[in-house]
């Protein structure tokens, strides 16, 4: 079962079999076996765009479809609130999604420092995505600070220059659509190289080859983004 606060809503489509891996294959293979693992505690931090979220609801939702219990809690949000927290040790994995947002909160630190000491003694799995490493967050919580550092930590890179038509390759796959490599270049050297707006650029691509009942080819691409 899958508890999540009131208005959120995790994406479906998120998986970690159609993440894609890039430099991440170590946190990649941990990640695909915590359904079958107990006592995880792992910290994950990267920049703005290298896809926490993705594997934070995908985590979440593998947790869940494994039989066991799973909270997923997007700190960023502003109706979360500490006490959201309390009882959670009885929840088999819980997933804290932007702890950047909540460090140096007195409140905050005190309740996920006591979430922490709960889950370790139940023997329960946590993970914490955030954009900074346990060294760099300012924390004024030491115990809290001293646990953080004693979590398994991974850096989640982003997709490098090179690995781009393979990530657009890998986005497009995951939506059910067909690009060849060659209309992929075509693309990446005509359009924003940015993650965030190849994105963009596949959702608008396949909503209008849906509307026009078209292949995805270099002149339809032309056409719809007018090159």
């Amino acid at each position: 079962m899958l508890q999540l606060p009131l208005n959120v809503q995790l994406n479906d489509s998120a998986k970690i079999d159609n993440f894609f891996i890039g430099e991440n294959v170590q946190l990649v293979n941990k990640l695909s076996q915590l359904n079958n693992s107990k006592g995880e505690f792992l910290f994950i931090w990267g920049a703005e765009g290298v896809g926490k979220t993705h594997l934070a609801h995908a985590c979440s939702q593998l947790i869940s479809k494994s039989g066991k219990t799973a909270a997923y809690l997007p700190l960023n949000e502003p109706f979360i609130s500490e006490q959201l927290l309390d009882n959670l040790e009885s929840v088999d994995f819980v997933c804290l999604d932007g702890f950047d947002v909540v460090s140096k909160n007195a409140s905050w630190e005190q309740a996920i420092f006591h979430l922490y000491n709960q889950l370790k003694l139940f023997e329960r799995q946590l993970i914490i995505f955030a954009e900074s490493s346990p060294n760099q967050i300012q924390i004024n919580l030491d115990d809290l600070k001293s646990r953080l550092g004693a979590m398994e930590v991974y850096k989640l890179s982003g997709v490098n220059d090179s690995d781009k038509a393979g990530f657009l390759l890998n986005y497009a796959q995951s939506r059910g659509l067909e690009i060849t490599k060659e209309v992929a270049n075509f693309i990446l050297a005509r359009s924003n190289r940015e993650l965030k707006m190849v994105k963009k650029t596949i959702k608008k691509l396949d909503q209008q080859a849906l509307t026009h009942k078209r292949k995805i080819t270099i002149p339809f691409v032309k056409e719809i983004l007018g090159l």
